[in-house]
C-alpha cells in the first residue's frame, strides 16, 4: 500500500513538472503557439460557417481582445499553482524518490525530442 502511494505521488509529481523552462520565463512554447493558431483557425472557420456580418466579426474580435488579459492572468495563476504543488509534493518525497522523478522527467524530455521533426 505504501509503495502504491509512492508510485501515485511520483506520477502526480511527474505530471506537475511538465512546465518547461520557456514557460517559466513567460514565453509561449511551440505547443502553446500551435494551440493558439488552431483556436484562431477554428474560430475563422466557424465565422465563415455562420456567415457573420462585418459588424459581428468586429464585436467578436473586441470580445476576444477584452478576454485576452483575463485568460492570460488565469494561465499565470494556474502556472503558479502547478509550481506550488510541485514544491509541496517534492517536500514529501525522499531523496531516492526525487531522483527517480528527475530521471523519469529527463526520459520524458528525451522522448519528446526524439518525436519532434528536425527543422532543416
Amino acid at each position: 500500500m505504501k509503495n502504491l502511494k509512492s508510485i501515485a505521488i511520483v506520477a502526480l509529481f511527474i505530471a506537475a513538472t511538465s512546465v518547461s523552462a520557456q514557460d517559466k520565463m513567460n514565453k509561449p512554447t511551440n505547443l502553446q503557439v500551435d494551440k493558439q493558431h488552431q483556436e484562431d483557425d477554428h474560430l475563422e472557420k466557424f465565422k465563415d460557417q455562420l456567415n457573420l456580418t462585418p459588424e459581428q466579426k468586429a464585436k467578436i474580435k473586441a470580445i476576444r481582445a477584452k478576454r485576452f488579459a483575463e485568460k492570460t492572468e488565469l494561465k499565470k495563476k494556474l502556472k503558479d499553482l502547478r509550481v506550488a504543488e510541485r514544491i509541496e509534493i517534492n517536500s514529501v518525497l525522499t531523496d531516492e524518490q526525487r531522483a527517480l522523478v528527475k530521471e523519469k522527467k529527463e526520459m520524458k524530455h528525451e522522448n519528446i525530442k526524439k518525436k519532434r521533426p528536425s527543422h532543416k
